[in-house]
């Protein structure tokens, strides 16, 4: 295996990990209002919108950390294919 291909399958693993982990760590630590808000998302403040998206990652681990694992394997692909830094020079 060549090493971008190891750099993506590397950062790939870390993501969904994390994905896995993270809102296990939060969710005992969110408010019910966090939980469910009683007045939609959209009127939360950004670190209780926050919780609530990871908490919400927690209920549907397979397809999240699929979508992740695409953008990240994604973005590092193209990163390495598009070379966008030699752009921003």
């Amino acid at each position: 295996m060549n090493s971008e291909m190891e750099c993506i399958m590397n950062a790939v693993i870390v993501c969904v990990l994390l994905n896995l982990v993270v809102p296990q760590v939060l969710k005992p630590f969110a408010t019910p209002e966090e939980l469910n808000p009683p007045n939609g998302s959209d009127k939360l403040s950004l670190k209780s919108l926050l919780v609530h998206k990871f908490v919400r990652r927690a209920e549907v681990p397979l397809e999240s950390s699929i979508t992740l694992a695409l953008v990240v394997a994604g973005s590092i692909y193209l990163g390495y294919l598009l070379k966008p830094m030699k752009y921003l020079k």
